[in-house]
């Protein structure tokens, strides 16, 4: 059974190459198909055909970059001859199975992530025709989140293709790199002297709301909480960055390698990360498996992976006091939250995720 996937986010994210690994590793036949406007020759990995087809320019153009997608994806499939297909983005993938399928008969599967629901789904108002219909032709449907699916079927799509799309719809969470289920660190927190420490991992922009996490942290420090906050991430606005510098609490840490970052997991009391839009946000799993209790956002990726209270606390992204007060939550009821950290993390771990996936392929080709 050789699967071909398409993702043009494959060097972006650690998620694919894990999904990648975890494949290779069960024995499954499985080819990385990414679109790319520049041609790296780092990039080089076995198994994953790289079609250099656009340019920056045509992200103005929609459908004509996704027509020269789709010429270099048909010489793809001529090549490879894979039994399905699965498209990682709505749209951008999702398009192109569609074409696929018309063309050669091949069964695919799409799964829906924070960008497709987001901003094309959003704003690009012509192309929602376009999206209910490479729904209503999947053979199955992935969620990473609980959210995102009720947000999609619930309110996204028309009445009359409802119980169709929801039928063929499941939640696949995304991968952890077996570098974190196989380090975790269930050491209990002590007391310690000095501040909590709280954490924040991933990029310093707007839609990561690390403004109004600092808004939040200064309620609590007027309130009389010694809190120190770490921030670790590359700088993607220079604006959002510079504001949350100039806050006397912060550590403000650049993107680190893995092997450095599994230390300041370990070295934090708290993950906070109460993003804008996030489609599932691995940094939350990443704290779990290191013990950490977590703050998420509601309504975005990882609401409802777990029951609210048993590994963390969801908050109005945009309520500083709600925010504040969650934390201040946390704090309460530590202990209960932290023992089942570890075990959490291990909803997300390669092997499973990779499994659960091979089982809906196999099914879907019945």
């Amino acid at each position: 059974m050789r699967i071909l996937h398409i993702s043009n986010d494959y060097y972006n994210s650690g998620v694919y190459p894990t999904l990648h690994q975890g494949f290779q590793e069960a024995g499954m036949e499985s080819v990385f198909f990414v679109p790319m406007s520049y041609d790296d020759e780092s990039h080089r990995t076995k198994n994953v055909i790289e079609a250099h087809c656009f340019n920056r320019l045509d992200r103005y153009f929609y459908m004509n970059k996704q027509k020269k997608i789709y010429r270099h994806l048909r010489q793809t499939i001529n090549q490879s001859q894979p039994k399905m297909l699965h498209g990682y983005f709505w749209f951008s993938a999702g398009i192109n199975c569609l074409r696929a399928k018309k063309e050669f008969g091949i069964p695919y599967v799409v799964t829906i992530q924070n960008t497709d629901v987001n901003f094309i789904y959003k704003k690009m108002i012509h192309l929602r025709p376009l999206g209910w219909k490479i729904l209503c032709e999947a053979e199955h449907i992935c969620f990473v989140s609980e959210a995102y699916m009720n947000a999609v079927v619930e309110h996204m799509v028309p009445s009359k293709y409802r119980s169709k799309i929801r039928a063929k719809s499941s939640l696949l969470p995304f991968a952890l790199d077996p570098f974190w289920t196989e380090n975790t660190n269930s050491e209990i927190h002590s007391a310690h002297e000095g501040p909590i420490r709280l954490l924040t991992v991933g990029l310093v922009n707007k839609s990561k709301n690390q403004q109004r996490t600092a808004q939040a942290i200064e309620l609590l420090r007027k309130k009389g909480f010694d809190i120190e906050w770490t921030v670790v991430g590359a700088s993607g606005d220079a604006a959002v960055d510079k504001e949350i510098c100039q806050y006397p609490f912060i550590r403000r840490i650049d993107k680190i390698p893995k092997e450095e970052l599994i230390l300041e997991y370990r070295r934090a009391d708290l993950f906070v990360l109460p993003s804008l839009a996030e489609s599932f946000g691995l940094v939350y799993a990443e704290a779990l498996s290191q013990g950490v209790p977590v703050i998420y956002s509601q309504g975005q990726g990882f609401d409802k992976q777990f029951s609210e209270g048993y590994v963390g606390y969801r908050v109005n992204a945009s309520d500083a006091v709600c925010i504040a007060e969650r934390i201040e939550m946390a704090l309460a009821n530590y202990a209960s939250l932290q023992k089942n950290c570890c075990d959490a993390a291990q909803k997300f771990a390669q092997k499973l995720i990779c499994e659960q996936s091979i089982k809906l392929y196999t099914q879907d080709l019945q």
